[in-house]
């Protein structure tokens, strides 16, 4: 009987592990989580959350379009269509009371984490739990929460240069690239959140937007009539993730690699820089 395949135990990948290991020992790394590490405090995935704020939705068929659409893998456009179907301010408020702060526990994953040797720590999510273990072991009268707000400019500026010139680790901070539960417009969650932000387009002046709502035309088809891809400008969220790629090694934990954006945002560097000097890692349940 032939030995049973362990991917972990592979010679590529205990090659990588080692490396790993070294790379979050030298302390030059950034720690890039998803919702992966929050599940078991009880704080959704990104398919579990729509699928919650949908019950927000009266019209059933609105609630079946946005089941199937979240079958289909297509979550963008199934936001997109709750955001169309409900007042901002009751998402708002159901956001709120599903990453309000929980009870923390030191001994949990995410004070083991912030005990690790990270620069920083960047996350798509909305909860506070690194912050919190953050304020566990740092000063707890700092604000060590970020958000990509016009208003924060000076605070997101110094971040960026201890970023990039302090590897003393002495003060961390936790970016949330996609917004804070208690910051409704920092919020990052449909189609036309993303393509505001990342592109610097509102998606509800562009006349073929309500067809693709309805399901008459995909995402492709839309881009490419609206010209989408060629019209985008680099806003603050763009320019902040391409310098974090460019410039940092990168560690994704509970973090699908399945967002869109971020994924193109890592092709262009890619195709800006060398290709071939791969400096990341992810980490995925076997």
């Amino acid at each position: 009987m032939a030995e049973e395949f362990n991917i972990v135990n592979c010679q590529e990948n205990q090659d990588s592990l080692f490396r790993l290991i070294r790379l979050i020992g030298s302390g030059r790394s950034v720690l890039f989580h998803g919702s992966g590490p929050s599940r078991n405090f009880g704080y959704p995935s990104w398919e579990l959350l729509i699928d919650e704020l949908s019950t927000l939705i009266e019209e059933q068929d609105k609630v079946s379009l946005i089941k199937r659409k979240i079958l289909n893998g297509e979550l963008l456009i199934a936001a997109e269509i709750l955001k169309k179907s409900v007042p901002e301010e009751k998402i708002s408020e159901l956001l709120f009371q599903i990453f309000k702060p929980k009870e923390f526990v030191l001994e949990k994953l995410h004070h083991k984490l912030v005990k690790l040797k990270f620069k920083t720590f960047v996350t798509t999510n909305y909860d506070p739990l690194i912050e919190q273990a953050l304020n566990s072991i740092q000063n707890p009268n700092v604000n060590y929460g970020l958000i990509l707000d016009p208003v924060g400019k000076s605070k997101l500026h110094s971040f960026i240069v201890q970023l990039v010139n302090d590897n003393s680790l002495s003060v961390r901070y936790q970016l949330y690239l996609h917004g804070r539960f208690d910051n409704p417009s920092s919020i990052v969650l449909s189609y036309s959140d993303y393509s505001k932000k990342y592109d610097g387009l509102d998606l509800s002046k562009e006349d073929l937007y309500e067809e693709l709502l309805k399901g008459n035309i995909d995402i492709s088809s839309f881009e490419e009539k609206t010209q989408l891809k060629t019209k985008g400008f680099k806003t603050i969220h763009f320019k902040i993730v391409y310098l974090l790629f460019l410039t940092q090694k990168i560690i994704f934990i509970g973090f699908g690699l399945r967002d869109p954006y971020l994924n193109k945002i890592i092709e262009e560097v890619k195709e800006d820089f060398d290709p071939y000097n791969p400096s990341h890692f992810a980490l995925f349940s076997s």
